[in-house]
């Protein structure tokens, strides 16, 4: 029997060990070594480790038997953790509520090209280059070093994401595409308020998946938008997306826990009701070990 041990992370660390559908759920908190209890993204590195970025308790590594902290002894000088992202090249990228960061494997470097005050919201790869999202613009880093996309100055962009189409980003005045250094918007329902976008994801088959702060979640594939039927009508608040292995889609919410979206449409529920220790989830992530 294939094991699959799926790490995702709510107001604590949790891992989910999958066999068909039962989920084994173990929690660990502060008193494990957690560096604080809030945590907002997650992600795997080239070696195996699982970084936990939390919200003013800088970074902690966890390596399948204990957690280790990396704070102001490391460099970091943002504690308040926003995204996290692995380039081509194996090296962790930080966002935080003041500052770009990057880790060379003892310490952190902080990019300081950034104004000190831009809260680094999401980062993704494209092109070759990081694309950064701040409060007040969207930023690349290349061979060339770090410079402002001109057409998107004092805008917050709030998400990102790498898709077939181009790099799609949210700002408050709307969906863009940035591809061959030319700015598309997107046409978008009225029911999609821009600047609530929590997160894109492009799954598999080139569908974007695109959670909102109270809209719900939606799907964007060959031009248009579709509405996902969520079980709860609470299930309004969409923090993460993740397409696990297996091809199911699950959907971290703030009230109602994960939903699980199967490839033949049904949504089914994993909350508190059958073995989460709560409903508030924050972000996903499955490993390889």
């Amino acid at each position: 029997m294939i094991r699959k041990y799926l790490v995702f992370f709510c107001f604590c660390l949790i891992g989910l060990l999958t066999r068909g559908q039962q989920y084994n759920i173990q929690v660990f908190s502060v008193r494990n070594g957690l560096s604080q209890s809030q945590v907002y993204d997650v992600v795997q590195d080239q070696n195996g480790l699982i970084w936990a970025g939390t919200r003013g308790g800088g970074v902690s590594i966890y390596d399948g038997h204990r957690f280790t902290s990396l704070n102001s002894k490391s460099n970091l000088e943002g504690t308040y953790i926003n995204c996290f992202l692995l380039d081509p090249q194996g090296r962790m990228w930080v966002g935080t509520d003041n500052s770009l960061e990057r880790f060379d494997g003892s310490q952190f470097i902080r990019f300081k090209e950034l104004q000190s005050n831009l809260s680094v919201n999401a980062l993704a790869n494209y092109d070759e280059a990081v694309f950064i999202g701040c409060s007040s613009g969207l930023f690349k880093h290349d061979i060339s070093g770090i410079s402002e996309i001109e057409e998107l100055q004092g805008l917050s962009v709030v998400a990102l994401c790498s898709t077939e189409s181009g790099l799609m980003g949210a700002v408050e005045e709307g969906l863009f595409l940035w591809k061959a250094r030319k700015l598309n918007w997107l046409e978008i329902p009225e029911d999609i308020t821009p600047d609530l976008v929590n997160v894109l994801f492009e799954d598999s088959k080139g569908t974007v998946w695109i959670g909102t702060y109270g809209e719900g979640v939606w799907k964007y594939d060959q031009n248009e938008f579709t509405k996902v039927q969520l079980p709860n009508t609470k299930g309004r608040v969409i923090f993460d997306v993740l397409e696990r292995q297996n091809k199911e889609v699950w959907l971290a919410s703030l009230d109602d826990g994960i939903f699980i979206c199967g490839e033949n449409g049904e949504v089914k529920s994993l909350n508190k009701e059958n073995g989460l220790p709560v409903n508030q989830v924050r972000s996903l992530w499955e490993d390889d070990w």
